[in-house]
């Protein structure tokens, strides 16, 4: 399949998915206020801890296994991971719901946590794991046009169990629980189908072992993501209250949009970008100049929504997550950052050195768990957003200093260079206080500017994406 193909089709995923996201929002904050949308953030980051025991092992088992199994040792393999994903979400599940009904007063009274909050974050945690292994699976075999359709399917359930919970049910607070969970089990449900005949066969003891085998050492560096993510919702939650961290994760909403965006492309042109790694000297033509296709996308949503900013913020919340504006905006610069060193990256994991890779990944993430409380209880959710930028930089020097001896060539002189005017673009209209027209015009300035330096990289890269051929699945 043409990879531009391929990529149109985890593209309706993705945009079903940010359609959904940008929908619930007049939606949801018709009804809730940015302290429930904090109690929704705060659980599924403490819950989204343990299912990585269950999602990090089952794909990393999938993916060496699946391309050489065929016929019952297919649906074997298949089945041993549903079932260890079942098993697992399941004892996981009623740990957290004992630990919260234990200390039940506690959670109350610090984390606004109750007991229904922590049987819903349960359940939603256990369906949305369910989706994401059989999602695995999709994108293993190259089943892009059934990933795209199943996830227009969990858009439209997510979108309506919303809707019928806040109106209809009256739920509050669990109605963001209970859409996540509809969502999930339709979207689980049509891959379940599809892989019918797959998922019914004998549970292997000796995969079963394999995957318990596989916990410790493929889930450091997720898990240490993921207490990262947990830490830092809960010391800001301790510091400001659940309507800061609302606040803060709403902001996160817009720059993440754009990386699913981009993760379309950058998933399909992965396979090139490994097979380039094994090439003497390294040179990564092909993907070098398709980063720097995505490089423009990037700076032009930058560009576009900075000025717009406050203006899209208020309008999609009823102004009740007005003040998360300038922080968007500031976003979309960590944005850029988010995304260096993918050549590092695809030569480790292309030389069998993945683990490496693994390995700075958790130490940036400690030294953002570090930088946190020093940051944090000073300047807010601004001082949450500096540690996360210092996690990424510490992740990127990490990957730099492994990667040395290679001489690899690199993209991020201009991701930095994304970054800086963004950030600055941001800076000017909150210091000058700036109109959304006067911001606009400064924006088409910086545009120009970098097409001038730039202007034959859309027209070459495009067409390189267009033409280029992914490996056979």
């Amino acid at each position: 399949m043409v990879i531009a193909r391929r990529t149109s089709w985890y593209a309706v995923g993705t945009v079903s998915a940010f359609t959904v996201s940008i929908l619930s929002l007049p939606i949801g904050t018709l009804v809730l206020a940015p302290r429930d949308y904090g109690i929704f953030a705060l659980v599924t980051a403490l819950l989204g801890i343990g299912s990585l025991f269950t999602m990090v092992p089952c794909q990393v088992v999938l993916t060496k296994d699946l391309q050489t199994a065929d016929g019952d040792e297919r649906a074997s393999l298949i089945t041993t991971v549903l079932v260890f994903t079942l098993l697992s979400c399941s004892a996981l599940g009623a740990i957290a719901v004992t630990i919260v009904a234990a200390f039940s007063s506690w959670f109350e009274h610090e984390w606004t946590i109750t007991l229904p909050i922590a049987l819903a974050g349960t359940g939603a945690m256990a369906a949305s794991t369910l989706w994401n292994t059989l999602a695995q699976l999709l994108v293993l075999d190259g089943r892009a046009r059934a990933h795209g359709l199943a996830s227009i399917g969990a858009a439209g359930a997510t979108l309506a169990v919303l809707s019928a919970s806040l109106f209809l049910l009256e739920l509050g607070t669990l109605s963001l629980f209970a859409a996540q969970i509809g969502g999930s089990l339709v979207a689980f449900a049509a891959i379940a189908a599809l892989y019918r005949r797959e998922i019914t066969g004998p549970v292997d003891r000796h995969i079963f072992r394999r995957i318990l085998t596989a916990v410790p050492s493929a889930s450091v560096s997720t898990l240490m993501d993921a207490f990262y993510r947990a830490a830092e919702r809960a010391i800001l939650t301790a510091v400001a209250g659940p309507a800061a961290l609302g606040l803060y994760a709403h902001a996160q909403t817009y720059s993440q949009a754009v990386n699913q965006g981009l993760k379309t492309i950058s998933l399909s042109v992965w396979p090139e970008s490994l097979r380039e790694a094994c090439e003497v000297p390294p040179v990564f033509s092909t993907t070098r100049r398709v980063y720097r296709y995505l490089h423009i996308l990037l700076l032009t949503a930058g560009l576009v929504f900075v000025p717009i900013s406050d203006l899209v913020v208020s309008g999609l919340t009823h102004g009740k997550f007005a003040d998360a504006a300038s922080l968007a905006a500031l976003w979309m610069a960590a944005a850029a950052i988010q995304n260096a060193g993918i050549l590092n990256l695809a030569y480790l994991y292309a030389n069998g050195l993945g683990a490496v890779a693994l390995r700075v990944n958790a130490i940036s993430a400690l030294a953002g768990i570090v930088l946190l409380p020093a940051l944090v209880p000073h300047f807010g959710i601004y001082g949450a957003f500096g540690a996360m930028v210092g996690h990424l930089l510490v992740r990127r020097i990490g990957l730099a200093i492994q990667c040395r001896r290679y001489a690899l060539p690199s993209l991020d002189g201009r991701l930095y260079a994304i970054a800086i005017a963004l950030a600055g673009l941001s800076a000017a209209k909150a210091f000058w206080t700036l109109t959304m027209l006067e911001t606009l015009w400064v924006s088409a300035a910086i545009m120009a500017i970098w097409l001038a330096f730039d202007r034959r990289t859309v027209g070459d890269a495009l067409s390189v994406f267009v033409r280029m051929e992914s490996p056979s699945c």
